[in-house]
């Protein structure tokens, strides 16, 4: 009886056991102003424009008041580029994104700022989804949900021109294997135990 019970009690649990998502903040790449993502973060690979801004030297830099969704850091496409991309080993979905246009308060650079980011995803070279999201002054949260890709193209301003945007908080969700029903689970788990007196019966204990 108490293995039915530790046995029901584990399946009942078990929709809750899923692999998590993973969030890229960029908070832990160490700079006080601006300097290159490594090619190699947290399990992805970037190409060579992507960097990352200090939320201190940005403001005081560009004569700006914007918040960074996490602090201190957000990532942006060094030198305006066009196309940057990201890829990982293993596929997954882009849930989502905080974003904005650079630079607001300078205003030669508010000029070269993006007002649109389309993301394309990619799974083994061939495009399987993708999202355009408008920009603004201010950092605002995305969700995307693209289908699960390996690689992922962020362009500025729907390819128009090189133009700045600020990205924060990318969120990914892995594949997760089917998991049954909490209801399915709960009238499977009650069969069980409902067997429990007729063992006792079968087998004289």
């Amino acid at each position: 009886m108490k293995k039915l019970a530790v046995v029901l009690a584990l399946l009942l649990v078990s929709p809750c056991i899923r692999a998590g998502s993973i969030t890229l903040n960029f908070d832990d790449v160490s700079t006080s102003s601006f300097t290159a993502l490594p090619s190699s973060y947290h399990g992805f690979t970037f190409s060579s424009d992507w960097y990352v801004f200090n939320n201190a030297f940005y403001n005081s830099n560009y004569s700006d008041s914007v918040t960074f969704p996490s602090q201190p850091n957000a990532a942006f496409n060094g030198f305006g580029g066009m196309f940057i991309s990201m890829s990982s080993a293993t596929p997954m979905s882009l849930a989502s994104l905080s974003a904005a246009y650079l630079a607001e308060g300078n205003m030669f650079i508010s000029g070269l700022s993006s007002t649109n980011l389309l993301i394309i995803a990619y799974l083994n070279g061939s495009i399987v989804g993708s999202d355009s999201i408008p920009l603004g002054t201010d950092f605002a949260l995305f969700n995307v949900n693209l289908p699960l890709a390996n690689s992922w193209t962020f362009v500025s301003n729907a390819g128009q021109g090189p133009a700045y945007w600020l990205a924060d908080d990318l969120t990914f969700a892995p594949a997760t294997t089917t998991t049954p029903e909490p209801s399915s689970l709960l009238l499977f788990g009650t069969s069980l135990l409902g067997l429990a007196p007729l063992r006792r019966k079968l087998f004289g204990r």
